[in-house]
C-alpha cells in the first residue's frame, strides 16, 4: 500500500509537470516527489527501523501538505485550472487539518499516559493501560485517506482538463 501510495504521488507530479510555469509550483512538485519517496520508504521501513521510519514519516507526512498547498494555490492561479481552484484548495486544506488532528491526538495520548502511568513507556505496550486515550492510530489512518484524496482530486482535475483540451 505504501509503495503504491508513493508511486501515485510520483505519477501525479509527472502528470502535471508540464503545468509548472512558476518557481513555487516547481518547488511544490519537487516536494511532492520527496513526499512520494517518504511514502514509498514506509513500505520498507516499519517501526522496527526507527530512524528510517522517522525519515519516511518526515518526508511523507510533512512533505505532502506543503506540496499540496504550493501546488493547489499555484495551479489555481492559472487560467486552465481556475475552475478547479475550490476543489484544489479545499482538499489541500484538509491535509493540514489532518496533521493538526494527528498532533492533537498524539498530545492526548502522551498526556493521558503521563496521568495514568506517570510517564511515557520506553517500549510500546501490547495493550494501552486503562485511562490512556489512544486515538492517534485513527488520526493517522484519516491522514493517509485525506492525503490520498488530495492526490486523487488533483489527478481527476488533470484528467478532466486533458480531456477537455483535446
Amino acid at each position: 500500500m505504501f509503495a503504491a501510495w508513493g508511486v501515485s504521488s510520483w505519477a501525479l507530479a509527472g502528470a502535471i509537470w508540464s503545468e509548472a510555469r512558476t518557481t513555487l509550483l516547481k518547488i511544490g512538485l519537487g516536494v511532492l516527489v520527496l513526499a512520494g519517496l517518504g511514502e514509498a520508504m514506509a513500505a520498507a521501513f516499519d517501526i522496527n527501523h526507527d530512524e528510517l521510519h522517522s525519515l519516511a514519516g518526515a518526508l511523507g507526512m510533512l512533505g505532502l501538505p506543503v506540496a499540496a498547498m504550493l501546488i493547489s494555490v499555484n495551479l489555481g492561479l492559472t487560467s486552465r485550472w481556475c475552475l478547479a481552484k475550490r476543489t484544489l484548495l479545499w482538499t489541500a486544506n484538509l491535509t493540514w487539518l489532518s496533521v493538526v488532528l494527528l498532533v492533537a491526538t498524539l498530545a492526548l495520548l502522551m498526556v493521558t499516559f503521563n496521568q495514568v502511568a506517570g510517564g511515557l513507556p520506553t517500549q510500546p505496550p501490547e495493550v494501552l493501560p486503562t485511562g490512556v486515550i489512544g486515538l492517534v492510530g485513527w488520526a493517522n489512518r484519516l491522514l493517509v485517506i485525506v492525503y490520498c484524496a488530495w492526490v486523487m482530486a488533483v489527478a481527476w482535475e488533470s484528467i478532466k482538463l486533458r480531456t477537455a483540451h483535446r
